[in-house]
């Protein structure tokens, strides 16, 4: 494994950024399946026939989002990884994710400026140059 030493300071702070966002996309799967879930319950134990339907569906709902925030994360944390390894894929998704999070101001906007500051650079153009020299651990 390369150490964070070596790591240039744009790049950690491009991979510290998806692994932020990925624990923050874990959270807001957990939080939001809990509303679900207890919203889906009160709904449920009303008795009327109409809650108990929108008490399914209610359900169906927050488990839908709760696996979408949970692919999310795990995009997050893979790019990240991707990143920390070389991999001119990583560096690909991390770009693209970041235009994405551009229009989400402030946070999305600082977030994305920062990957981007840290991927496009003359650091990550080097960083990533150097990826064949390095062997792969999973071979």
């Amino acid at each position: 494994m390369i150490e964070n030493a070596d790591r240039p300071g744009k790049i950690q702070t491009a991979r510290l950024v998806f692994r932020v966002l990925g624990w923050l996309s874990v959270a807001t799967a957990v939080v939001l399946l809990t509303i679900f879930v207890f919203g889906s319950l009160a709904l449920g134990l009303s008795g009327k026939e109409q809650a108990v339907v929108g008490s399914g569906i209610l359900g169906g709902l927050g488990q839908a989002i709760f696996a979408i925030s949970l692919l999310l994360a795990v995009f997050f944390f893979l790019t990240a990884r991707g990143i920390a390894r070389r991999r001119a894929w990583a560096k690909l998704a991390g770009v693209v994710l970041a235009i994405l999070m551009l229009p989400g101001f402030p946070i999305g906007t600082v977030s994305g400026i920062l990957v981007l500051a840290g991927l496009l650079g003359r650091e990550a153009k080097s960083w990533f140059a150097a990826q064949e020299s390095i062997p792969d651990p999973s071979s």
